[in-house]
């Protein structure tokens, strides 16, 4: 399929999915504001992640499907799809690695002119292949995400660029962590942070290798200052762990962005806050589980990160290869 972008006026892109999908998707989101300079460029997403893009210069409009998990009644999907079909887009995408079927639904009913997405993997969903007239294979076990979602657009004969992934936040969440860190006698100092997540996810790195990790850094690097954010709800198990430290809970999307945005490094595991420290800009090394494919697939967009995978991996040997990158990276 080849596509003339100068003939391209309105955009549609769909990603109900979670945190983590949708910075992957930010680079895309780029990339056909660069490709399609004249057009306007509308974002459905979950209100779950909305904060994350609404607001940016790089989206023209963002739309929030009222998921029924979120809350969302019959009524309202139903009014959403009716004015969604009535949007004018020439070109819609549903960027995920294979099918997902209510965004193969919203781009399939957006009355789009070309409508581009991928394979089902069940074959139970094969019938929603018709939402897409312009339909990849399912993406290549081990293809990162972010490349995953460009190749919607190389399936067009386009060039789209490798730019980073990025996020919104709001000012006034930069100002209370900076006010929070100058009140700690923090601001200015070079931070490590360390993003102790729920330990009842499949994918949590355990707690025990997080503390030893936080004394190992202060020994190694002594000039850091290493801090242990995590949900409000963990906290009192998080001070059985850690009798000191600088603690810092967020119960934010929001806060946590900030927060990360003023540390040098922030570990944490495979999900969502991994690449919501890409796209702030810090150094991220995310601890992962699951097997190499995974880490291809998952690992923080950009360059000067490091992704360790933990299966097999002996804890020393982890927490080496760690302060090693932060030693080389620390300027």
């Amino acid at each position: 399929v080849r596509l003339d972008p100068s003939q391209v006026r309105s955009i549609l892109v769909v990603r109900l999915d979670r945190m983590g999908d949708l910075l992957c998707t930010t680079p895309m989101l780029s990339a056909i504001k660069h490709l399609f300079p004249q057009a306007r460029l509308t974002l459905v997403v979950s209100p779950y992640t909305v904060h994350l893009v609404e607001g940016s210069p790089l989206v023209d409009e963002v739309l929030v499907y009222p998921r029924k998990k979120y809350g969302g009644t019959l009524k309202e999907r139903l009014d959403f799809l009716r004015e969604l079909s009535f949007g004018g887009f020439d070109l819609a995408f549903g960027p995920k690695a294979s099918l997902h079927p209510t965004q193969a639904l919203l781009v399939g009913l957006s009355g789009a002119k070309m409508r581009v997405g991928r394979e089902a993997k069940y074959f139970k969903r094969r019938f929603l292949h018709f939402c897409y007239n312009v339909r990849l294979p399912r993406a290549v076990p081990g293809r990162h995400e972010t490349e995953s979602c460009l190749d919607l657009l190389r399936a067009l004969g386009l060039n789209p660029p490798r730019l980073p992934s990025w996020a919104r936040i709001r000012p006034q969440f930069y100002r209370q962590v900076e006010e929070e860190l100058c009140r700690r006698g923090l601001r200015g100092r070079p931070l490590v942070g360390i993003y102790f997540s729920n330990r009842k996810r499949r994918r949590a790195v355990p707690w025990e290798l997080l503390c030893e990790l936080m004394g190992r850094i202060k020994e190694a690097l002594p000039s850091y200052e290493v801090l242990a954010t995590f949900a409000p709800e963990d906290a009192k198990e998080i001070r059985r762990h850690l009798a000191g430290g600088h603690l810092f809970p967020t119960d934010d999307v929001q806060q946590l962005g900030a927060l990360i945005s003023f540390l040098d490094f922030f570990v944490t595991s495979d999900g969502g806050p991994s690449h919501l420290s890409a796209a702030v800009g810090t150094k991220t090394i995310t601890l992962f589980r699951g097997g190499e494919e995974q880490l291809r697939t998952w690992a923080p967009w950009g360059e000067g990160h490091l992704s360790l995978l933990m299966d097999g991996s002996p804890p020393r040997e982890i927490i080496s290869r760690i302060l090693s990158f932060m030693k080389g990276s620390a300027v």
